[in-house]
């Protein structure tokens, strides 16, 4: 949206819609179709928004009333109510989700739209194809693979235990791109829109600097390699088990520091999943990544650093984590994951095909609202006094680096370091 005041009115309107008070959101609404002048936000949405809140509040009369201001509802419509609905705090009520199964599952054919010679010849059609997979696979592969579709079915249908699993790996390993791929398609998409809008609201002098800055750390990191691993400031049983590893960190922040992702005059789409492969490049980076972000986990199901840093981790994990399936319909799920002693029981949805679990679901949406919330306030006055002194930030640190950089011998980069303040090194659990 190009109007900042009518993309913040819409958050709060799909806030309280979906996420808080539902009835607040007719307020909200009414906000947006106040400053909306231009029509940037579909009075559809907003019809499919009032549905959803008048679900959560239980009102029939309401709910009524919303389905006939969206009747006749397409699949367009449908899909939209599919993302919204279990993202909302009653779709862990089973109650909810059985009201819901209607709105969002398209209206099967009917005796009435056929007639009985289609019928059969429909029949026939369809018994005729599974004769054809049937005998293809018993030609090919001869009596052992007469019947290949349940094998099939299963490699592509990701279950909801398994999916809980893998993601519960990813997060332990640290498999960031392998992540972001198990997400569903329009989340992805939504973030990258979301980085994008984000970066061309960023004033071009702190993008500049930030790009500056990067490969200022770039610099220190790829020449003073050897001088950080041999400083008694950093801590020397994690740094000195990466120690090949410091100068491929400085490459991976030169390659952001040149992404499109600081070129806010040209950047026009952002690909999440490339920058978090990239991240992965560097051993030393994902390292930091298990240290900052897995190992409280690992830690709660008694599982060691020292396994999730082996080239085999994935492999070990797999044979220690279990996951059941408790509870199950369509697109909603209970999973117990179990470790030894540790036990988990999560809420799984699914979305788009692919199974995320519930709090993720709300943990993404609320972010992701933060993430364009800040793209607009950035335009804001305050945003702008809050650049300036980040602007101002930004040179120290640049100043410090290219100090740090200068150093010739182990000594006089000690001495350079021990002046510094603990934000330096972006706090990569090296300090």
């Amino acid at each position: 949206m190009n109007d900042p005041h009518v993309d913040q009115a819409y958050r709060l309107a799909l806030q309280f819609a979906v996420r808080d008070d539902p009835r607040r959101f007719a307020e909200a609404a009414r906000k947006v179709r106040t400053l909306d002048r231009h029509g940037e936000v579909r009075g559809r949405e907003l019809d499919l928004l009032a549905l959803v809140a008048a679900l959560r509040q239980g009102d029939e009369g309401a709910v009524a009333a919303a389905e006939a201001a969206v009747a006749p509802m397409g699949d367009a419509d449908r899909r939209r109510l599919a993302e919204l609905l279990p993202r909302t705090p009653e779709h862990a009520v089973e109650a909810f989700r059985r009201r819901c199964v209607g709105l969002v599952e398209p209206p099967r054919a009917g005796a009435a739209a056929i007639s009985r010679g289609g019928s059969w010849i429909g029949g026939g059609v369809v018994a005729a194809a599974v004769v054809f997979v049937l005998g293809a696979g018993y030609f090919a592969g001869g009596r052992a693979s007469l019947w290949p579709l349940p094998g099939w079915l299963e490699a592509k249908v990701e279950r909801p235990e398994d999916a809980f699993r893998d993601i519960t790996i990813d997060l332990l390993t640290a498999d960031l791109a392998t992540l972001w791929d198990r997400l569903p398609p329009s989340w992805q998409e939504d973030a990258d829109n979301a980085f994008v809008k984000l970066v061309r609201n960023v004033d071009e002098d702190m993008i500049r600097s930030m790009r500056e800055l990067l490969e200022a750390y770039a610099k220190v990191f790829e020449t003073q390699g050897e001088f950080i691993v041999g400083s008694a400031a950093f801590d020397q049983v994690w740094v000195s088990a990466w120690s090949g590893e410091i100068e491929e960190l400085g490459r991976a922040f030169r390659r952001l520091a040149e992404s499109p992702l600081f070129d806010p005059t040209s950047v026009r789409s952002f690909d999440t999943g490339a920058l978090l492969s990239s991240i992965e490049a560097s051993g030393l980076v994902r390292a930091v990544v298990i240290d900052a972000v897995s190992r409280p986990l690992a830690a709660e199901m008694s599982i060691s650093a020292a396994t999730l840093r082996r080239p085999d981790a994935r492999r070990l994990l797999e044979g220690r984590i279990g996951a059941v399936v408790k509870a199950e319909a369509d697109d909603y799920a209970t999973v117990e994951l179990s470790c030894g002693d540790w036990e988990r029981s999560v809420e799984m949805i699914r979305e788009q095909g692919r199974w995320v679990s519930e709090p993720m679901a709300r943990w993404w949406e609320r972010n992701l609202s933060e993430l364009r919330i800040a793209a607009v306030d950035l335009k804001t006055l305050e945003g702008q006094n809050r650049t300036d002194e980040l602007l101002e930030s930004i040179a120290v640190q640049r100043q410090e680096l290219d100090l740090l950089s200068t150093a010739t011998t182990q000594r006089e980069f000690d001495e350079i370091l021990a002046g510094m303040p603990a934000r330096m090194f972006v706090r990569l659990n090296l300090w």
